[in-house]
């Protein structure tokens, strides 16, 4: 996935050996070209400003610092430094480390030359990130030397999620059934609400680098237990009706969280939906159902991580589930069933006389 961000390092670390003859009047103003690491694919980077640290490195091994928290962000189609402008040195080269969103609070991010953390961060609304470390540059990198994304020339920044992203849909697993005698059963299905509790919501996260000098690596982060997120309402307007189509849930949105391990007893979904069941014989059976389960019980993921987007799909099914893993689409192994049987006779000893 990363393999072409080493390319041409050895290329670029020969040319940093020897002093580059630049006029004066050429020097280029140092410019940055940003995506999106998801997986297996390089995108567009879609954030707002972002901040950044370089230092210079002489020929003579002197290393000195030189944006320190430097805001970025678009001026046209190129991202460079909004309150102060850089230059490519004549000689030497700069590495960069990046991270977003800016923060002009640095209480909350500390960067050295060989570490970057975030300390007791809260989630909000924020796509939080960090970027590989951009090492022995020189000048403003062409498009595609290191990854595949259309834009603006300038230091390869390829930024990783640093939260989990999550989103929710739900649908009914039936509503409808024809059984063998032709007798018809339907089912009405109505979600009015589902709420997640026990988020944790804050947390550290410490990264190193790993021994290339550009790749990170981590333990994770620790979470603090004392602070969750508020309830998370997925219901955001009228109770829904469901179909066997998935729909939605939190008005079509996904949302941040800290990554976490997923404990029982700790991160809740609650739900509250009617169930209404007309029967073959016109009869009708209303039911009202409130159930708190634990997210660590409803899947096979059992945390968090970094840079996963996960999709949940909720499942509510209108009857009972005796075996839903041979029947998770109709209701064939609840059909109500008898056992007839009938007691033995119990013989009563001793004559009865009956007088007329």
């Amino acid at each position: 996935m990363k393999k072409h961000l080493i390319i041409g390092l050895a290329a670029l670390a020969a040319i940093t050996a020897c002093t580059k003859q630049v006029p004066d009047g050429s020097r280029q103003e140092i410019a940055f070209r940003v995506a999106n690491f998801i997986t297996k694919a390089n995108v567009a980077f879609t954030g707002e400003d972002f901040g950044t640290y370089s230092w210079h490195h002489a020929q003579d091994g002197t290393v000195t610092p030189q944006m320190e928290n430097e805001q970025v962000g678009r001026k046209g189609s190129e991202w460079k430094t909004l309150n102060n402008t850089y230059y490519w040195p004549k000689s030497g080269s700069l590495d960069f480390i990046s991270y977003a969103p800016y923060m002009a609070d640095r209480s909350k991010v500390t960067v050295t030359e060989r570490s970057l953390s975030f300390e007791a961060y809260s989630v909000d609304t924020d796509d939080l990130m960090y970027a590989d470390k951009a090492v022995n540059q020189t000048e403003n990198i062409t498009p595609g030397t290191y990854y595949e994304v259309s834009g603006a020339n300038g230091v390869p920044t390829l930024f990783h999620h640093a939260l989990a992203r999550l989103s929710f849909q739900v649908q009914a697993s039936f509503l409808d059934r024809t059984a063998d005698d032709n007798s018809k059963t339907s089912w009405e299905v109505t979600l009015s609400e589902a709420t997640l509790s026990g988020i944790l919501n804050t947390g550290t996260l410490n990264l190193t680098l790993a021994s290339d000098g550009t790749r990170w690596e981590t333990a994770g982060w620790s979470a603090d237990m004392s602070k969750t997120a508020d309830d998370i309402a997925l219901v955001t307007g009228d109770p829904m009706v469901l179909t066997t189509a998935a729909q939605p849930l939190f008005g079509g949105n996904s949302f941040f969280v800290l990554p976490q391990d997923l404990m029982n007893g700790q991160q809740t979904i609650t739900f509250s939906f009617v169930i209404v069941t007309h029967l073959p014989n016109g009869n009708v059976l209303t039911e009202t159902f409130e159930q708190t389960l634990d997210l660590a019980d409803l899947s096979s993921i059992g945390s968090w991580e970094m840079n996963k987007n996960i999709v949940y799909t909720i499942q509510i099914r209108p009857t009972k589930s005796i075996n839903p893993e041979e029947h998770p689409n109709d209701p064939d192994d609840a059909i109500i069933t008898f056992d007839p049987a009938s007691a033995d006779w119990e013989t009563v000893n001793g004559d009865v006389t009956i007088q007329l």
